[in-house]
């Protein structure tokens, strides 16, 4: 029974994957994903379902819902106000400065903002919403590629290797390593620094190689087209200024960051700046209330049923023995491979490292780490945690209207590839000890 719920994660992990590339719709897909999972895991079925899956569906929804309505509230009334568009004009100009690598620059604009975004603790979840109407119209005006937003999501990783970030893996780990959220200040320097620079190339490459193919907006960007209203120009004169579009986002970074307050707070103290910085911009402001907390039910319901797979994976025989197994490997690659495989297997960096940080740690310990290397060697280790059933992607893809099977491409060339990298160099450092 135990080689079935092996082969059954496998199985449901694949199918969950396949559908979403397919287009099926997001909930019908992370059922019949986490169903696969269940029926092998040797656990009663129905319980499973009515238990183990309904558990996971409303608890995401439990913790995320205000996250996420309020995220596209603010998304909204950014947009309904013109400081989104005006944003938008001021980097397309700044990017045009460039007639070379006008693009180039463009499509790092979205990793850019995520990275301060998500350093300061502000969810991904809320940062898409955040950004999105800002790229929509810097993407549109350098016409480049829609699919490649997604490099924005996949930069969450590099920041989770810089000390001193918010997110919550990196508070873990401090807490199972006994030390702050800076420590080993150095080494995540280095290896964050190595995984931006990575993506850096990738996004370069793939800026040029779709120059070459003549890939434009259009061809992943035509859903989210359908969307919009109006044409593109660069009149400013019915927008607010530059100072007055940027006031929100700014006080939420400060809010977050420096005054460390809930990121509830700091998103609903955004949403009411839009309305106080930019006064009788937003017209008919109940209406566009509306349309934003509407447009966050759709998205959630998508990413609980994503988030539902992992929980009934966590549940099943076979995760069990998977950490059983990973048990038996030695010191300082077993703690590596640990947070690797389990990262990847429940699609959460802080999963990851709850379920396994305390053995990891035992591990580096006993391998001659100080616990500042062994907390940097864990967020190194994390570059499987935004995989293909990840509720991350999922929920950008969903919200910005890309294709599955166009933007998971720059979530895995991003993070298996240029994070992956990153990993082993670090690994190599540790080993001939660079780091101790």
């Amino acid at each position: 029974m135990e080689i079935v719920s092996l082969i059954g994660i496998a199985a449901g992990l694949v199918l969950f994957i396949f559908c979403c590339a397919k287009g099926v719709n997001l909930v019908v897909s992370g059922f019949l994903g986490a169903l696969v999972i269940i029926v092998t895991s040797g656990n009663p079925i129905l319980e499973g379902i009515t238990s183990t899956w309904a558990a996971g569906f409303s608890g995401f929804i439990k913790s995320y819902f205000l996250i996420f309505i309020l995220g596209a509230l603010f998304g909204k009334t950014l947009s309904a106000s013109g400081g989104a568009k005006r944003i938008a004009i001021a980097v397309y100009h700044l990017c045009g400065k460039s007639k070379k690598n006008a693009r180039f620059l463009a499509a790092l604009f979205v990793p850019i903002m995520y990275a301060i975004l998500s350093y300061v603790g502000v969810s991904g979840f809320v940062i898409v919403y955040t950004v999105m109407d800002i790229a929509i119209e810097v993407f549109r005006r350098n016409n480049l590629p829609w699919r490649m937003y997604c490099y924005g999501g996949a930069t969450c990783l590099f920041t989770m290797m810089i000390p001193g970030n918010l997110q919550l893996v990196n508070i873990a780990a401090a807490n199972i390593c006994g030390t702050d959220i800076s420590s080993g200040a150095v080494m995540g320097i280095v290896s964050g620094g190595l995984c931006f620079l990575f993506e850096i190339l990738i996004i370069f490459w793939d800026v040029k190689r779709s120059e070459k193919r003549g890939e434009g907006f259009m061809d992943t960007g035509a859903a989210i087209a359908a969307s919009l209203e109006g044409g593109i120009d660069d009149d400013v004169s019915k927008l607010p200024s530059l100072i007055q579009s940027i006031i929100p986002i700014l006080v939420m970074v400060i809010t977050a960051a420096v005054l460390k307050w809930n990121i509830i707070i700091c998103v609903a103290l955004g949403i009411l700046l839009c309305f106080v910085a930019m006064p009788g911009r937003i017209k008919k402001p109940w209406e566009v209330i509306t349309a934003g907390v509407s447009s966050g039910f759709t998205p959630i319901l998508g990413v609980s049923a994503a988030s539902a797979v992992g929980t009934c994976l966590k549940a099943s025989l076979g995760y069990t023995v998977l950490t059983e197994w990973l048990h038996q490997i030695p010191s300082l690659y077993g703690g590596c491979i640990m947070i690797i495989v389990l990262s990847f297997c429940t699609a959460s960096s802080t999963g990851g490292i709850n379920a396994i940080g305390p053995d990891a740690f035992a591990l580096f310990t006993e391998a001659g780490l100080s616990p500042a290397t062994s907390h940097r060697l864990m967020m190194s280790s994390i570059f499987t945690s935004i995989p293909p059933h990840s509720s991350g992607p999922v929920n950008c893809m969903n919200v910005c209207k890309i294709r599955y099977g166009a933007g998971i491409w720059c979530y895995i060339r991003t993070n298996f590839i240029g994070c992956g990298a990153a990993f082993l160099i670090t690994l190599l450092l540790v080993k001939f000890g660079v780091f101790v």
